[in-house]
């Protein structure tokens, strides 16, 4: 499956490892470049190659009900060592790529949401609850649209 935006992707794989579908293959990759320097950007180029080459399955796919954008992921870890979130290094730019989570339940962002366009979440057809502080987002109209759908949508 090819994502628009790889920091969305590394946001579904934090998921994926929080469903303990790909915990034990995030910890495999995390061995096996433990002795790998990270770059002049801090991040570990090969856990990087590896994560942008690796297939996620419609059947993966399909087990997310909850997205959270936290900087305390895992994955963030696993992939530059030592990252403190208080950058926009990960931050997600395009959240079209919602339209892959046909099941997704909850958008909850808790940092490192960069995009203004909330519409692609229009296309999620089980959403039920969207978690937005208001300084992520001024996509009013998105979310009276969301609202009007009967999903739950909180700004703080």
């Amino acid at each position: 499956m090819k994502f628009n935006d790889f920091n969305f992707k590394l946001v579904v794989i934090e998921s994926l490892i929080e469903l303990n579908v790909l915990a034990e293959e995030i910890g495999e990759l995390e061995d096996e470049f433990a002795a790998s320097a990270p770059d002049e950007s801090g991040i570990i180029t090969g856990i990087r190659d590896t994560l942008q080459a690796l297939k996620i399955s419609d059947s993966q796919l399909q087990q997310i009900t909850r997205l959270t954008f936290d900087a305390a992921g895992d994955i963030y870890h696993v992939l530059s060592p030592g990252w403190n979130g208080e950058d926009n290094a990960f931050h997600v730019k395009d959240i079209s790529d919602c339209r892959l989570l046909q099941n997704l339940e909850n958008f909850i962002v808790l940092t490192m949401l960069g995009c203004d366009d909330l519409s692609p979440l229009l296309a999620c057809p089980n959403l039920k609850k969207v978690y937005i502080p208001s300084y992520c987002s001024k996509d009013v109209a998105t979310i009276e649209l969301l609202r009007a759908k009967g999903v739950d949508v909180t700004r703080k």
